[in-house]
């Protein structure tokens, strides 16, 4: 299967390892500068996830393993393509204690 995954700092770096591991083609966007030279030469690495939904298609999966990407991930999913994570308002409880409580 084909996965895009996307990640702000690869807090899901073993669930990458064994969705390779299984032999999934995968490609991994890592968003932090300081983060990106993690799994180098282990996954293919890309720039910018964006460029990457063709090949990922609507029968591949998306996972995002972290928050901030939560408004993406609701227009992924009304446009129809596959997506694990979380969700806007998931990422407002997270980063919005006020909101939270």
């Amino acid at each position: 299967m084909r996965i895009l995954f996307i990640s702000n700092e690869l807090g899901g770096s073993g669930l990458c390892q064994k969705l390779i591991e299984e032999g999934n083609d995968l490609k991994l966007y890592i968003h932090r500068p300081e983060w990106q030279a993690c799994y180098q030469g282990l996954a293919a690495r890309v720039a910018n996830w964006r460029h990457e939904l063709n090949w990922v298609g609507k029968d591949g999966l998306i996972i995002f393993d972290d928050v901030f990407f939560g408004r993406e991930q609701g227009e992924l999913r009304k446009d129809g393509y596959k997506v694990v994570g979380g969700s806007e308002g998931g990422d407002a409880l997270e980063l919005d204690r006020r909101h939270f409580q």
